[in-house]
């Protein structure tokens, strides 16, 4: 089983990697929706508006997950909660000078970011591991001549 976890830890690096690249794509085209948006080349819509948060937090989460990939799971989970509490707090801050929140959409985005990059890290990885565990110690399956 301590093999099968080395395998799960080792894919969790690439696939954060993968998840950094994805997540910095939703950011630039987001922001790039915005802008076009604001030239008045399209009208806006839900995911103009949305992309970017979502992909912020995607992309900062799956960030601290890789950078804090020597450490153990706690430490890792715990590292990658700190873009979406600083999102939250950031979103939620104009309430203490007696203003609203803007977009209480965005506090949702944020947190559904998170579980996305960190679920789909884990997920993919274990998926990758497992297959390659069973691949490898399977005797049934027949050696290419």
């Amino acid at each position: 089983m301590a093999n099968l976890d080395s395998l799960i830890h080792e894919e969790e690096a690439k696939k954060s990697f993968q998840f950094i690249l994805t997540g910095l794509s939703m950011v630039l085209a987001g922001e790039g929706l915005q802008l076009a948006t604001e030239a008045g080349l399209m009208d806006y819509n839900w995911v103009t508006g949305h992309l970017s948060d979502f992909g912020i937090v995607f992309e900062t989460s799956a960030t601290m997950y890789a950078a804090t990939s020597k450490f153990n799971k706690y430490v890792r989970m715990a590292a990658s909660l700190v873009p979406p509490i600083i999102a939250t707090i950031h979103e939620y801050f104009p309430l203490f000078n007696g203003e609203t929140v803007t977009d209480t959409v965005d506090t949702a985005l944020f947190w559904l970011g998170w579980v996305a990059s960190i679920g789909g890290i884990k997920y993919l990885a274990s998926r990758k591991a497992k297959k390659d565990a069973t691949q490898e110690y399977d005797l049934r399956t027949p050696v290419p001549s």
